[in-house]
């Protein structure tokens, strides 16, 4: 099935139209080509939104996969937003200074609550420990804990 669930769109017949494999039991077109088209101008909708080139790059790139390059620069990039994660927490008790603030809400929301799950391989306990204290004294605030962030 394709992944786009768009109706189909009006308008001339296409090739693929005229074709009787392509019609359903119940006399029903089925406009692959169409339907394609359509998803692939709602697709560049949707990346036009992304307001950094770069990141609507990879958006567009991530559904034909990734190279083992373009993972490791990704990788590195993580590692790095870790280790400065790392130090600033060496420097004050959130992230943005000695107030709990919306920094700490965005990147627990982000990144904090499952950096261990989605890169388990990163050995985050071991390697960031004071990232992992900061994450469960955000877990254990109140509103956190309501939000799910204290499974």
């Amino acid at each position: 099935m394709h992944a786009c669930r768009l109706p189909l769109p009006q308008g001339p017949p296409l090739h693929a139209e005229r074709s009787p494999a392509l019609r359903r039991a119940s006399g029903q077109v089925v406009n692959a080509d169409r339907r394609a088209l359509q998803c692939g101008f709602v697709r560049e909708t949707l990346l036009a939104h992304i307001p950094l080139p770069d990141q609507r790059r990879k958006w567009a790139q991530a559904r034909s996969g990734f190279s083992e390059a373009d993972l490791a620069n990704a990788t590195d990039k993580i590692v790095y937003a870790l280790k400065k994660i790392e130090a600033q927490l060496g420097e004050t008790p959130w992230l943005a200074g000695e107030t709990y603030s919306t920094a700490d809400i965005n990147f627990f929301s982000h990144c904090g609550m499952m950096v261990e799950r989605m890169f388990p391989e990163m050995d985050v306990a071991a390697r960031y420990p004071r990232l992992i204290d900061w994450r469960e004294r955000v877990k254990a605030r109140r509103p956190a804990h309501l939000v799910g962030g204290g499974r």
